[in-house]
C-alpha cells in the first residue's frame, strides 16, 4: 500500500517565512533591546556599569565572530544597551529631582538657579510663570551642574512690580538667574 499523498500547501501558507534569526535579524535585536529596557527597571541604576558591560560584550562577540557564541553574545549586548538607554533617559530628565532626593538642595533653603527660558513667559492675574531649562544650581555654597526643567512663579502684585518685570524684557531662550 502506497503512503498517502501530502496535500499541497496553499499559496498563502508558502508566502510567509518562519520566525528565524537568519530571516529576521532586526526583529531579534529589537526584542533583545526591549527585554533590556524591561529589565532595566528592576536592575540597580548604574549606567556606567551597564555601558561598560554592553561595550565589553559587543567587543567579545565580535572577537568570537566565527564561533557559536557570536549571536547570543550580540543579543546580550543589545539587551544591556536597552538597560543603559532606559537608565540614561530616566536620570537625564530627573537630575534636579535627584539633587533634591539626595539632600543637596532642600525645600525652604535659598538656591540660585541658572538657565534659559524654555518657553515664552506665561501671564496670569498678578503673576507670571516661567519655564526654565536649568543648567546650574548653587546651593549651600556649592555649584551643581545639572539639567532639568523648573517652573517658577513670579508674583507681580502692583504696577511698580509690573513695570520692573516689563523692563527685564524676558523672552524665549533668554539666559536667566533666579534666587
Amino acid at each position: 500500500m502506497a503512503p498517502p499523498a501530502l496535500a499541497p500547501r496553499s499559496v498563502e501558507a508558502q508566502r510567509f517565512v518562519p520566525l528565524d534569526l537568519r530571516f529576521q535579524p532586526m526583529f531579534f535585536l529589537a526584542a533583545a533591546f526591549a527585554a533590556g529596557v524591561a529589565l532595566g527597571r528592576a536592575l540597580p541604576p548604574r549606567p556606567l556599569l551597564w555601558g561598560i558591560s554592553a561595550v565589553g560584550v559587543w567587543l567579545l562577540s565580535f572577537r568570537a565572530r566565527r564561533s557559536r557564541t557570536f549571536v547570543p553574545l550580540l543579543l546580550v549586548g543589545y539587551g544591556l544597551a536597552g538597560t543603559l538607554h532606559l537608565q540614561l533617559a530616566e536620570t537625564r530628565s530627573q537630575r534636579l529631582q535627584t539633587l533634591y532626593d539626595r539632600g543637596l538642595i532642600a525645600a525652604g533653603e535659598p538656591a540660585r538657579v541658572i538657565g534659559r527660558l524654555a518657553a515664552p513667559p506665561e501671564r496670569a492675574p498678578e503673576r507670571v510663570y516661567l519655564d526654565l531649562e536649568v543648567e546650574h544650581v548653587v546651593a549651600f555654597g556649592r555649584v551643581h551642574c545639572t539639567g532639568g526643567r523648573l517652573r517658577l512663579m513670579v508674583a507681580i502684585p502692583d504696577a511698580e512690580a509690573r513695570a520692573a518685570y516689563e523692563r527685564l524684557g524676558l523672552r524665549y531662550g533668554r539666559r536667566l538667574q533666579a534666587l
